[in-house]
């Protein structure tokens, strides 16, 4: 009887699984982090955590723009919807700058600047504004009568090419 079993295969050596990518956010952040100190614009750890940091009542009211470099203070800029929500706000400044400065380790934080600002232009807002009925005076319906009928004879035409 033949043997029909197969010779042992010899194993193969391979390369290690090589390691991902590093992370992107690992290396440009110092980087980042240092441009927005330098020029004014918002931490984005504020961006990413507003709605935790100010709660959501706060949160829906405003909106963090950027810290703000006075003398030897700091400021949180805050883009607000209207005065009102300006107020709100300001009852609550202590609270919001005691957890932004904990979130964020500013302990130079001591103010909030408010900016009143309009919310996203939509597209309603975009809309030109219905225009106004104007008077019918005797010289603007025979322009309508020869609308209608330059509409009419259009319909006949367009039904006889049908047919």
């Amino acid at each position: 009887m033949k043997d029909h079993s197969r010779p042992p295969q010899e194993t193969v050596r391979t390369r290690p699984v090589r390691r991902g990518a590093p992370k992107l956010s690992k290396s440009l952040g110092p980087h980042l982090a240092r441009l927005a100190k330098a020029t004014g614009a918002m931490d984005p750890r504020l961006a990413e955590n507003w709605a935790e940091i100010a709660g959501p009542e706060l949160a829906s009211l405003c909106r963090p723009v950027r810290i703000i470099q006075r003398g030897r203070v700091q400021a949180l800029e805050v883009s607000v919807k209207s005065g009102a929500a300006a107020m709100k706000l300001r009852y609550g400044q202590e609270a919001l700058l005691g957890r932004v400065r904990q979130q964020l380790g500013l302990p130079k934080l001591s103010q909030i600047v408010f900016r009143e600002g309009k919310e996203a232009p939509r597209w309603t807002s975009r809309r030109m504004a219905p225009s106004k009925p104007k008077e019918q005076s005797a010289s603007s319906e025979p322009k309508s009568e020869g609308l209608k009928s330059a509409l009419d004879a259009m319909r006949r035409t367009l039904q006889e090419g049908r047919d």
